[in-house]
């Protein structure tokens, strides 16, 4: 329970740094950019964490065969997800990829 926690806030510490990414491109563009940086950092979020969700994790984690880690059946979709902690975890792998983009 207190490693669930654990990597929850730390997930919420690196989308924290997301904001930061955030504050940085409106610093340096102008005043009328504004609301187009923020949408563009929103949507970026919002279509990784999708595409995480979906096969990015299982790409990244699955069991693994032939082809880069794909196991037919497997946990695409997080179908096979049933505890906080396995949700936790790819909460936080999805913070690190969307941090990356």
């Amino acid at each position: 329970a207190h490693a669930t926690w654990w990597l929850v806030l730390t997930s919420i510490n690196i989308f924290g740094m997301q904001l930061g990414f955030c504050m940085l491109e409106v610093g340096c563009a102008t005043a009328k950019s504004t609301e187009v940086l923020i949408m563009k950092n929103l949507c970026d979020a919002s279509v990784v964490a999708l595409l995480w969700w979906a096969i990015g994790h299982e790409f990244a984690f699955g069991g693994g065969s032939v082809f880069v880690g794909f196991s037919p059946g497997a946990a695409f979709f997080g179908h096979t997800y049933s505890k906080a902690d396995e949700w936790s975890q790819m909460f936080l792998q999805f913070q690190f990829a969307a941090t990356s983009v």
